[in-house]
């Protein structure tokens, strides 16, 4: 399992190499700011293991990283799919708004849920343990902070969100995202922790452009 989510991790987070860490130009005349924040699909998901993946900007200036984990693992109204496989309810425990799913006398999962989304499983967790949990926390953690990671469950979809993975900010069509290491772009220098690129807006799509290519997200929900 550890093999294929930090693949799937990797992949997630590589969309970034298309911000390369350029200079801007001082020449530029000042233009009006775009509003970016919210949440964004990429057009195409860099894995087949994953249905979508994108970026979260919120209004103060912090970027998560999120993507659908369906076809990974969901949850029906007591019970659980793990790569195609059902888990049934007899290995899932939930206490204290505490959801422990267990196999093998291991955890695999063991989240706490933070917002009702209605019936059964559905609604919003924090990941604080199991398998899942250390695979994705090796992948993405820092030695000296634990990683942030929030799952989503909506009816049989499920979507993993990385909280605060960078911080950016916008200026005219310049977007500077800070947080950069080798983990977002394998090229990047280790002390050098931003890249910069440029952003078009456009309705409901949002274009990200360096020197070579250009990634176009969608609006999502």
């Amino acid at each position: 399992m550890k093999k294929l989510i930090t693949s799937i991790i990797a992949c997630s987070l590589a969309v970034f190499s298309l911000a390369s860490c350029g200079k801007s130009s001082d020449t530029k005349k000042k233009e009006k700011t775009a509003d970016i924040t919210g949440k964004w699909a990429f057009s195409e998901s860099p894995n087949e293991d994953v249905s979508s993946v994108g970026l979260i900007f919120s209004d103060k200036g912090k970027g998560s990283v999120y993507e659908e984990t369906t076809s990974i693992f969901s949850f029906t109204e007591d019970s659980m799919v793990l790569y195609g496989y059902a888990v049934d309810k007899e290995y899932i425990t939930e206490e204290n708004d505490v959801v422990t799913v267990t196999l093998n006398n291991s955890d695999v999962i063991v989240m706490k849920r933070t917002k009702s989304g209605g019936s059964g499983f559905d609604g919003t967790y924090d990941l604080t343990g199991g398998s899942l949990y250390d695979s994705l926390e090796n992948s993405v953690s820092s030695e000296s902070e634990s990683a942030d990671i929030t799952v989503e469950l909506k009816g049989d979809k499920s979507f993993v969100v990385f909280n605060d993975m960078f911080t950016y900010k916008t200026e005219g069509s310049e977007l500077v995202i800070s947080g950069c290491s080798p983990l977002i772009i394998p090229s990047a220098d280790e002390d050098s922790d931003e890249i910069t690129a440029e952003f078009k807006l456009d309705g409901d799509t949002l274009t990200i452009i360096d020197d070579k290519n250009s990634n176009v997200l969608t609006r999502a929900a």
